[in-house]
């Protein structure tokens, strides 16, 4: 389980990596034949599979492109991947304006963010053992959060708490809030400090189980009382989007 947590963190590290570069690339050395402003364009449908179930969403809310199964975005002849409904996503990474779920049309990091701005990562596992407790656990031994410091609660969140969980890839002191109800719909959510006392940014996780898959959202530190809402509201957008 410990491997599968490090894997979903990867994949999303290499996926923003990918993207990154290929900002940089765009920006400096392409042109957009589209001089409309982004919520003017007309944009198609992206249709593909994730554990099985078909999704159709608009490329609107994708800012580069859907990412199939078969060579990866580095690798030269990606774009000849199999491609529409009967395709598998890799996983799918959507942003989103909360809380109308509109497009939000840019690709936002850090703290000054878009008001509403959320970016949504849908990763396909295979899912064994207790699910989302699994989860949990693995988390919070995975960010160096001791066992004496688990039993402290937030009445506002709602959520247990501890102010010194640590990445430890990158050596960095971190919030870690989470569910402990044993249920599958349980969350952990991790906030990353940019100095000592200030937030820089959120990442929710939970367990979706009729999809198999694990769900990724990231916010400002500013939209963590509405971590629920956002639960809530993100799985009636994937729902509305299977096809």
């Amino acid at each position: 389980m410990v491997m599968l947590f490090v894997a979903l963190v990867y994949t999303y590290v290499w996926s923003v990596v990918v993207k990154l570069v290929f900002i940089f690339f765009w920006y400096f050395f392409a042109w957009d034949i589209d001089t409309r402003p982004p919520n003017e364009r007309t944009y198609s449908l992206a249709c593909g599979m994730l554990s099985g179930t078909v999704f159709e969403v608009s490329r609107a809310y994708i800012y580069f492109w859907p990412e199939y199964e078969g060579k990866s975005s580095w690798e030269k002849g990606f774009e000849n991947n199999k491609k529409g409904c009967g395709a598998h996503f890799t996983t799918l990474s959507l942003e989103v304006i909360w809380p109308s779920m509109t497009p939000a049309y840019t690709l936002e990091f850090g703290e000054k963010r878009t008001p509403g701005y959320l970016n949504i990562l849908i990763d396909p596992v295979e899912i064994s053992g207790a699910g989302s407790s699994t989860l949990i656990d693995t988390s919070l031994d995975y960010f160096n959060v001791r066992s004496d410091q688990r039993g402290q609660f937030n009445e506002s969140l709602g959520l247990f708490y501890s102010l010194h969980g640590q990445n430890i890839i990158r050596d960095k002191r971190l919030a870690v809030y989470w569910e402990k109800n044993g249920l599958s719909t349980d969350v952990v959510i991790h906030c990353s400090f940019i100095r000592m006392e200030e937030l820089y940014t959120c990442t929710q996780i939970w367990l979706k189980i009729d999809i198999k898959s694990y769900i990724r959202v990231d916010y400002a530190p500013t939209m963590l009382s509405n971590w629920k809402s956002i639960k809530n509201d993100v799985e009636h957008f994937i729902d509305a989007h299977k096809k």
